[in-house]
């Protein structure tokens, strides 16, 4: 597992975060704003996602299948994360999941 933390990432007009192609990782203590999406997790990926900031995003976190050779989307496992002032704090698609 791969572990993103304590990063400030803003002003970015596709994903702050991408997770994807079947990768697994932690995100933790990232402080995310102005984004198109703060966090991504598509494409078979599981991404452990806590104690973030995501900030004034379209979408907070979003889970979705972007290339169908995965045959799934993402999960998104979240906990303790501050979502404010976003279009939309999730989205989520029918072969992906955010619990």
């Amino acid at each position: 597992n791969v572990l993103i933390s304590d990063n400030r990432v803003s002003k970015v007009s596709d994903k702050c975060l991408s997770i994807g192609e079947n990768s697994h990782l932690e995100v933790f203590g990232n402080f995310l704003e102005n984004c198109g999406i703060g966090i991504a997790v598509k494409d078979a990926s599981k991404a452990q996602i806590s104690e973030n900031t995501i900030k004034n995003s379209k979408v907070g976190i979003s889970a979705y299948m972007k290339k169908p050779i995965y045959q799934r989307g993402g999960t998104a496992n979240i906990f303790n994360n501050r979502l404010e002032g976003n279009q939309k704090d999730f989205e989520v698609d029918n072969f992906s999941e955010i619990k």
